[in-house]
């Protein structure tokens, strides 16, 4: 088993929010072994990705997942959206919040 496999039990579905009613996708079991994703973030030593908006560190996803990514989540968008063409994952990365909840500024408090 690798551990960008589609998980057997994936699903999603859609809820409509806000006043215009825009869709918003839910995934549940996106991957069949989400726990060796983890570990192998949990291995990695150099965190080099900084920035003022994020209130930790992060570290490049690897190829591999974002192209899981696409192959699993691209006939989602197709369906949910009516996107015709393939879905490009702008960002794919490790992230680690390093940043106690007392020193985040505002925006990094607000639900996104």
């Amino acid at each position: 088993m690798d551990i960008y496999d589609q998980h057997p039990d994936f699903k999603y579905h859609v809820n409509a929010i806000g006043s215009e009613g825009e869709s918003v996708v839910v995934v549940d079991n996106f991957l069949e072994d989400a726990d060796a994703l983890v570990e192998s973030a949990e291995t990695l030593n150099d965190w080099p990705i900084r920035s003022p908006f994020y209130p930790g560190v992060r570290a490049p996803g690897e190829a591999k997942y974002r192209h899981t990514i696409k192959q699993i989540l691209g006939p989602v968008i197709y369906d949910v959206f009516g996107r015709q063409k393939e879905p490009e994952v702008e960002q794919c990365a490790f992230s680690l919040v390093t940043t106690p909840p007392d020193q985040l500024v505002p925006f990094q408090r607000m639900p996104h």
